[in-house]
């Protein structure tokens, strides 16, 4: 069993359980309640029990926050 590793700008779900040894990459988003077995790439997101990949090459902004949601939400308020 080794230490878990998160990278920068991630976003980890609630309920999310990762794995002891588990390396996850820089800005990689996983889902609420997925349970992370193996390790996983960068600019990605995970979901799932176990985890799969959904999305490869995401673009995310700070907080782990998907780069083109703040467009998305000023649609929905027209």
């Amino acid at each position: 069993m080794g230490a878990i590793k998160i990278g920068r700008r991630c976003f980890i779900g609630g309920g999310a359980i990762i794995l002891p040894g588990v390396n996850i990459g820089d800005e990689v988003i996983v889902g609420a309640g997925a349970v992370v077995h193996d390790d996983v790439p960068a600019r990605c997101a995970v979901g799932g029990n176990p985890a799969r990949i959904l999305k490869r090459d995401i673009v995310v902004g700070p907080y782990g926050r998907l780069a083109y949601a703040d467009e998305n939400q000023r649609r929905a308020e027209i």
